[in-house]
C-alpha cells in the first residue's frame, strides 16, 4: 500500500507542509510512524480525508512514474520535488538509508535519486541490499554527492548505481540523468557471492552473510563442521557461537538469504580493579536526622567522627590482575592490572589482614577520625577552632577536645578523655570522661548539664546541673546551680562563691563566700559520695538486666548446653539459631562477670567520710548543712569559719580557720578540728 510523507501530501494538495502537520496533530488524517520516527499516511487515509472534506482528488495521486528522493536536508528534497514533479509523476521522499528501504519495500520505484552521504545507512550499503533482492535490484538508481566526486563515483557505480551526478548540479542535469536510466532495459539481479564472511576492522566480531544464487544450485556446507572449517579458513577461530553457526546452517539449507548475521564475538580485556578503600558505614552518616515524630534535629551532623580502640574504621580492597581478552581471530589483547593506590595508616591506625585477601583499617587508639586522600589517622587530640552550632552539629569524641570557641544552646559534647571550651556554655549538654576546663564559665539557663569524670575547673557556673566524680574548681561564682561532686567544690579566690541551688560534696568544700544573706537557701550535703551511690545503683540495674536476658536463653536451652557449646544433641535445622543464642549467652556471661566486679569495687568504697569539711572566709546566713548524722541552718554570718560534724557529740562545730578576707589558704587540703585553745562560740555550735 502507497504511503505518503508530510511533503507529499502539501504537494499533492497544493498546500504548504505546515498545513499537512497541522492536519496529523488535530487528527483530522491518519497517520502511523515508520521506525525511524517519520510520520506516513497511507492512500487509503489520504482519499478519506479528502472526501470527507470535500477535496478534489489530485490527479498526481497515481502517478505513472514513480519517483523516490532520499536525501536527509529538507531543503534539496523541496526544490528537487518541485522540479521533478509535472504530470504523470510520483515523486515520494524519505530522510536516510533505513526509511528509504522501508519505502521500496512497500512499492518500488523507477526511479531512485540518492544521497550517498546519508545517516543512519549510507548509500553504497541501501543500493548492495537493493541489488542483491530480486523484488528491488530492477530499481534504476541516480546516486548524488558532494563529497570526493571520483572516489564515490568509482563506489557507487561499483555498488550497483546506474548513474552518478556530484553536488551542486543543475536541474537539467538530474533530468537528463533520469530520462537516461529510463530509457534504459531493467538490469537484472546481480549473483552475489553465496556465502561470506565479514570481520569487523577491530577483528572483534565477525558475521557471515548469504545469498542463494539466481540460478542453479548453491554448493554450500553440507554440515556444522563444514561451516566451523570454512570460518577457521577465513580467520574466524576464536568465539565462535555455536547456536548463531547452527542456525546460519538451517537458513543456508532452506536457502533463505540472510546478511550481517554475527557468528563470533571476541571478548574484550578486562582490566583489573584499583585497590580501593571503603570505609565503614558508621563513619559514612553525617546527618541531620529524623527524630520519631518526624521531625529533624539539623544538631546531628557528625562533622567529628568518634573511634575508640579496636574499631574498625573500613577495608582496604587489594588491586586485582584483571583478565586478557582475545579477538575472533585469535589476537591475546593484554589488560592493564589495577593500581594500588589506596590511603596509607597514619598516627593511630594500623592494618590486620583477613583470609579473604582484604586488609582492615583498625584504630589502635581512641580519639577522633581524620579521612585524607592519601591517609587515614586517629587524632587522639581533637580540635575544633570555632563554636558548635549548626554549622558542626553536636560533637562526640573519643579521645581529647578543645573547643576553641563557644557551645550554643540546645547542643551536645562529648569526649572520652579531656575536654577544654574556650568561650562560654550556653544551655548545652557537656560529658567527659576525664577532666573538663571551661574558660569561661557555663550560662546553663536551667537546661545546661555539665557531666565530668575528672576534675571540672570553670570561671563560673550559673544555673546548671552539674556531675562530677573528681573535684569542682570554680574562679567566680557557682550559682543556683544543682551539683553533685565526688571530690571537693573549691571556689578560693577573692571573688569565689557558691550562692543559691544545692551542692553536694563528698569531700569537702573550700570557697571565699557560702550562700548570701539577701538571696535564698544555699542547701550543702557533705560527706557523702553521691557520685558512687548512683553509679553502683546504675550498675545494680544493668546486672539484674544482663541476669534477665540470660534466665530467657537459659529457658530455651539447658545450662549444660549455653555452658559447654555443644549443639550435637539438637535437631541440625536449630543448629544455626542455637550458636547464636549460645555466642549471646557467653557475650552476657562476661558483660555479668565485669559488671559484678565493678558493682564490689564501688560498694566496698566508704559512701561517707568524717574527714568532710567546710572552710570558708565568709559564710552566709540561710545556709542549710547536712552531714551524714546531723543538719544545721545559719540564722547568721561567719567568718574565716571552718564547719565540721562532731561525731561523738552529734553536733555540728563551726570553728575558726584562721583565713582572712583575701589571703591565701594555709594548704591545699582541708584541715582537721582545730585544737589550738580556741573553742567555737555557743552559738556556733548545733545539736542533733
Amino acid at each position: 500500500m502507497k504511503s505518503y510523507s508530510p511533503l507529499d501530501l502539501a504537494r499533492l494538495c497544493h498546500v504548504g507542509r505546515g498545513s499537512v502537520l497541522n492536519w496529523i496533530d488535530r487528527g483530522l488524517i491518519a497517520a502511523y510512524r515508520t521506525p525511524g520516527g517519520h510520520r506516513r499516511v497511507t492512500e487509503v487515509a489520504l482519499r478519506a480525508f479528502l472526501q470527507q472534506h470535500g477535496k478534489p482528488i489530485p490527479s498526481g495521486l497515481e502517478g505513472t512514474v514513480r519517483i523516490l528522493l532520499v536525501d536527509d536536508d529538507e531543503g534539496i528534497v523541496e526544490t528537487l520535488a518541485a522540479n521533478l514533479s509535472r504530470e504523470g509523476r510520483n515523486v515520494r521522499s524519505a530522510p536516510n538509508g533505513i526509511d528509504a528501504l522501508l519505502e521500496v519495500g512497500q512499492e518500488p520505484p523507477e526511479i531512485l535519486v540518492l544521497d550517498l552521504a546519508l545517516p543512519v545507512l549510507d548509500g553504497f550499503e541501501v543500493v548492495r541490499r537493493l541489488r542483491a533482492r530480486p523484488r528491488t535490484a530492477g530499481v534504476r538508481i541516480v546516486a548524488i554527492s558532494g563529497h570526493s566526486p571520483d572516489q564515490f563515483r568509482a563506489k557507487a557505480m561499483e555498488a550497483g548505481a546506474d548513474r552518478f551526478l556530484a553536488k551542486p548540479f543543475r536541474a537539467e542535469d538530474l533530468e537528463a540523468a533520469i530520462l537516461d536510466v529510463l530509457s534504459r532495459p531493467s538490469r537484472p539481479p546481480r549473483s552475489p557471492p553465496e556465502l561470506k564472511v565479514l570481520i569487523e576492522r577491530g577483528e572483534m566480531m565477525a558475521a557471515l552473510d548469504y545469498i542463494p544464487a539466481s540460478t542453479g544450485a548453491d554448493d554450500f556446507p553440507e554440515g556444522e563442521g563444514d561451516l566451523l572449517a570454512y570460518l577457521s579458513k577465513e580467520g574466524v577461530n576464536h568465539g565462535v557461537e555455536r547456536a548463531a553457526v547452527a542456525a546460519c546452517l538451517e537458513h543456508i539449507k532452506k536457502r533463505e538469504a540472510f546478511r550481517g548475521t554475527i557468528v563470533a564475538r571476541g571478548r574484550p580485556p578486562t582490566d583489573g580493579l584499583d585497590a580501593r578503600f571503603q570505609l565503614d558505614e558508621v563513619f559514612t552518616w553525617r546527618g541531620p536526622v529524623e527524630r520519631d515524630d518526624g521531625s529533624i534535629d539539623f544538631r546531628e551532623q557528625a562533622t567529628v567522627l568518634p573511634v575508640g580502640p579496636g574499631d574498625v574504621i573500613g577495608v582496604r580492597h587489594p588491586a586485582t590482575p584483571g583478565e586478557d581478552g582475545f579477538t575472533v581471530t585469535g589476537k591475546v589483547l593484554r589488560a592493564k592490572p589495577g593500581l594500588d593506590r589506596t590511603p596509607a595508616t597514619g598516627a593511630g591506625v594500623r592494618l590486620d589482614p583477613n583470609p579473604d585477601g582484604t586488609f582492615l583499617y583498625r584504630a589502635e587508639v581512641g580519639g577522633s577520625l581524620r579521612l585524607r586522600p592519601q591517609l587515614v589517622e586517629v587524632v587522639q587530640r581533637t580540635v575544633i577552632e570555632g563554636d558548635i552550632d549548626y554549622s558542626t552539629g553536636n560533637i562526640r569524641c573519643k579521645g581529647d577536645l578543645e573547643i576553641r570557641g563557644g557551645v550554643g544552646p540546645g547542643f551536645k559534647v562529648q569526649a572520652d578523655g579531656h575536654l577544654m571550651v574556650h568561650d562560654v556554655v550556653e544551655g548545652a549538654e557537656i560529658r567527659a570522661g576525664g577532666d573538663v576546663t571551661l574558660k569561661s564559665g557555663v550560662k546553663g539557663q536551667s537546661s545546661a548539664v555539665i557531666e565530668c569524670g575528672g576534675t571540672l575547673r570553670a570561671r563560673y557556673i550559673e544555673r546548671a546541673t552539674v556531675r562530677v566524680k573528681g573535684d569542682l574548681e570554680v574562679e567566680m561564682g557557682l550559682l543556683d546551680s544543682n551539683v553533685t561532686v565526688g571530690g571537693r567544690v573549691l571556689a578560693l579566690k577573692a571573688r569565689g562563691a557558691i550562692v543559691g541551688g544545692t551542692v553536694r560534696a563528698g569531700r569537702g568544700i573550700e570557697a571565699n563566700r557560702l550562700g548570701s544573706d539577701h538571696a535564698g537557701f544555699t542547701r550543702v550535703e557533705l560527706g557523702v559520695d553521691h557520685m558512687s551511690q548512683e553509679e553502683t545503683r546504675d550498675l545494680g540495674r544493668r546486672l539484674k538486666e544482663v541476669e534477665a536476658q540470660m534466665a530467657r536463653f537459659s529457658r530455651v536451652l539447658s545450662v549444660d548446653i549455653l555452658t559447654t557449646g555443644d549443639i550435637s544433641g539438637l535437631p541440625e535445622r536449630l543448629w544455626p539459631r542455637a550458636r547464636k543464642a549460645v555466642a549471646a549467652w557467653r557475650k552476657l556471661r562476661e558483660e555479668r562477670s565485669e559488671l559484678a566486679e565493678q558493682r564490689g569495687n564501688l560498694m566496698r568504697t566508704p559512701a561517707a567520710t568524717e574527714l568532710a569539711r567546710i572552710r570558708v572566709r565568709f559564710l552566709a546566713a540561710r545556709v542549710r548543712l547536712q552531714f551524714p548524722r546531723t543538719r544545721f541552718t545559719t540564722d547568721r554570718s561567719y567568718e574565716n569559719v571552718i564547719v565540721f560534724e562532731d561525731v561523738e557529740r552529734g553536733m555540728i562545730r563551726i570553728e575558726p580557720s584562721g583565713l582572712r578576707r583575701g589571703g591565701a589558704a594555709g594548704r591545699h587540703g582541708l584541715p582537721g578540728p582545730t585544737d589550738n585553745g580556741h573553742p567555737a562560740p555557743p552559738e556556733a555550735t548545733a545539736p542533733r
